[in-house]
């Protein structure tokens, strides 16, 4: 469809749009996290990290190398697939061993993730494997696991060896009542994590030599005191000197061979050196502890005295400039600035339009409702920002959910003024505000989500007017998400898997819109836009994808449709379009993706050689002929084609001047490009 003198008209040809660049999310070289739980070390050092069902392998600064098992959320039992991946081995030879809980077994592979062979019957004999945890490797290649309370040896083939242990009923020495994980010194001793419900012992650690000979054992202790303190240990790693690690609660304490505490790492937080949930530790030959952190999703080194080194990996989310966590809105300003709205970071996020990082602002604060009075959070704090719009001054507004109300801000950060506040039907109070257009009058348009309606205000929060109330029918609202205001003053508002089209003041136009999968229908629409030719984009949420469609809701293209590729918004929660038809898609993988048009999907013009191209990749077709060169022959065409182009292919792709048509001015623009 086309947007010619203010009509729309159809199109003879389709559009197609192309992944241009991301940035926040998981894409990047560095590796991420899911819920990383053991980890391993191998000679070179080369980190690898057990998540999720999955084996991912980063150098030792956290750039990401390879991964392998299954696809993502998916579990099996073919060779290389896991199902309760528990545990992780690297020997001397680059060899890597997993425990595969839930098929029963240990497999084997290459460095780089070639399956190699697996073993493990499935049984309780000692010979067999009932849900193997705990995995470790001595000098000389054997492989200890532990499963069904014992300590198992096989060989590096899967030989059985030998075994040890047996549950213990009172936490008797030598057995198990709740092993957890286990380490091998470079003497061959075997050290096991366990709990026991002895009133002399915490959790403990029990020390046996390579045939399960019982050496030594002692309690886990919170501080120097040898308090004892009732938490699970998580991992255990041993160093060249014989030091043991063990990661407990949000610790990490390291003790001699024979169990003499030597020191306790206890920094509860999210900063660099702090933990929440240490779980899995190794040590490399050079005495660098590695921790894993299975709540921050995310690895750090350290050096053997608990010396911060580095961090490596997070979630595909993060609190770091740059990343998100659950980014929910997203707008743009007239010099292509992009803001979004990083709702459970609490802050809005400033980027250049190519994404490098501009500025920040906010931080969390909650009103709360004291004694039935209602006190706000300070002016400048979030909580759970969902919405964000930017007037024609550049002034950001922002739909402050959980405070219930609006913020306005300068476009550095600066706060202007607030309104709204918690009320469930009062004119000019919120109860969840979730998204916020304006109009190029100033006039601001505010998503009232859970009062079933939009609210209509002046630029300083001056109530005008608001319509809608609960239910289905023409003008109601069910679960009202998404709001956004076209060049004529019209009103769109996503709403229970459709979009309704209204009036300035609010009178209903028209719909479209219902549940399914198919073109022009939605999942649970949220964000919505309209381009300056009046065409209006909807973030279709569940159904992973954008859908673009004319003003009345005639569907033109899906824009990021799920492929084996990976390239679509994973849950996209707002939509941005800049003046050259970029489009920006804030999504829930905690990332903003940004997609190009690659033009009309075009017939040859008319006189012309070829399909015609974009040669500087701007959004524009300055080939025109086709021939894979920008020449006066382009002009030429242009010049004799122009009610051809307004007729068949989108004004954006060919209104080189910007003013939303095609003329005289735009071959003069194109010959002077020459």
């Amino acid at each position: 469809m086309l947007f010619v003198g203010g009509i729309q008209v159809a199109s003879a040809v389709s559009e197609e749009y192309q992944l241009d660049m991301r940035w926040g999310g998981p894409y990047d070289t560095m590796v991420h996290f899911d819920t990383p739980y053991h980890v391993a070390v191998d000679t070179a050092g080369d980190i690898y990290v057990v998540d999720d069902n999955h084996v991912k392998k980063c150098t030792a600064n956290g750039t990401f190398v390879t991964r392998w098992g299954g696809p993502d959320g998916y579990v099996g039992a073919s060779p290389g697939w896991f199902d309760g991946a528990t545990a992780i081995a690297v020997d001397r030879a680059g060899y890597v061993y997993v425990s595969d809980s839930g098929n029963r077994r240990i497999q084997k592979f290459t460095s780089t993730g070639t399956f190699v062979s697996q073993w493990g019957p499935d049984g309780a004999g000692d010979a067999q494997l009932l849900a193997p945890g705990g995995l470790a490797l001595d000098l000389t290649g054997n492989v200890y696991v532990l499963d069904n309370a014992s300590v198992k040896k096989f060989t590096s083939t899967g030989t059985f060896i030998t075994a040890w242990g047996g549950r213990a009923s009172d936490g008797e020495p030598g057995k198990f009542m709740s092993a957890g994980n286990l380490a091998v010194d470079g003497a061959g001793y075997i050290y096991v994590t366990d709990e026991s419900d002895q009133s002399a012992y915490s959790d403990r650690i029990q020390k046996f030599s390579s045939d399960g000979t019982l050496i030594a054992i002692w309690a886990i202790v919170q501080d120097e005191d040898d308090v004892h303190y009732n938490m699970v240990a998580a991992g255990i790693g041993v160093d060249a000197a014989g030091n043991v690690y063990v990661t407990y609660d949000h610790r990490v304490h390291k003790y001699s061979s024979s169990g003499a505490f030597i020191a306790e790492w206890e920094n509860f937080g999210r900063g660099d050196g702090q933990f929440l949930v240490p779980t899995g530790v190794a040590v490399d030959t050079l005495g660098n502890v590695y921790v894993l952190d299975t709540d921050l999703d995310r690895g750090q080194t350290f050096t053997s005295d608990g010396t911060f080194v580095a961090r490596w990996g997070s979630t595909s989310g993060g609190f770091r400039d740059g990343q998100f966590e659950s980014p929910c809105g997203i707008a743009l300003d007239g010099a292509g600035t992009v803001y979004v709205a990083d709702r459970d970071n609490h802050r809005i996020q400033k980027f250049a339009s190519d994404g490098a990082f501009v500025t920040k602002w906010g931080s969390w604060g909650e009103g709360i409702d004291l004694d039935g009075t209602y006190v706000q959070a300070p002016a400048g704090q979030f909580a759970y920002p969902y919405g964000v719009e930017v007037d024609t001054a550049g002034n950001v507004y922002v739909a402050d959910r959980n405070n219930h109300r609006i913020q306005k801000f300068s476009s550095t950060g600066t706060f202007i003024t607030e309104w709204g506040g918690y009320e469930w039907s009062t004119d000019g109070y919120f109860r969840w505000p979730v998204a916020v257009a304006i109009d190029s009058d100033g006039y601001v348009y505010v998503v009232d989500r859970d009062a079933k309606c939009v609210k209509k205000f002046t630029s300083a929060g001056t109530f005008v007017t608001k319509w809608g109330t609960t239910g289905t029918a023409n003008g109601q609202f069910w679960y009202p998400q998404g709001i956004a205001v076209d060049r004529a003053g019209n009103v769109y508002v996503t709403d229970s898997n459709r979009v309704q089209k209204f009036t300035s003041t609010g009178t209903f136009v028209t719909k479209w819109g219902s549940a399914g999968t198919g073109n022009g229908l939605f999942n649970s629409p949220w964000g919505i836009t309209v381009d300056r030719d009046g065409f209006v984009y909807v973030a279709d949420f569940c159904n992973e994808r954008v859908q673009k469609f004319t003003s009345n809701g005639t569907f033109i293209t899906a824009i990021g449709i799920r492929d084996p590729s990976g390239v679509y918004p994973e849950s996209p929660s707002d939509v941005a379009i800049d003046s050259a038809g970029n489009v920006y898609v804030a999504s829930y993988n905690h990332d903003i993706q940004k997609f190009r048009p690659t033009g009309p999907v075009v017939t040859t013009f008319p006189g012309g050689s070829g399909a015609p191209t974009d040669t500087d990749v701007d959004g524009k077709y300055d080939d025109v002929n086709g021939n894979g060169r920008a020449d006066f022959a382009d002009v030429v065409l242009y010049f004799n084609q122009m009610a051809w182009i307004s007729a068949n292919e989108p004004v954006a792709a060919f209104d080189y001047n910007e003013n939303g048509r095609i003329d005289f001015a735009d071959v003069v623009w194109l010959f002077n490009q020459l």
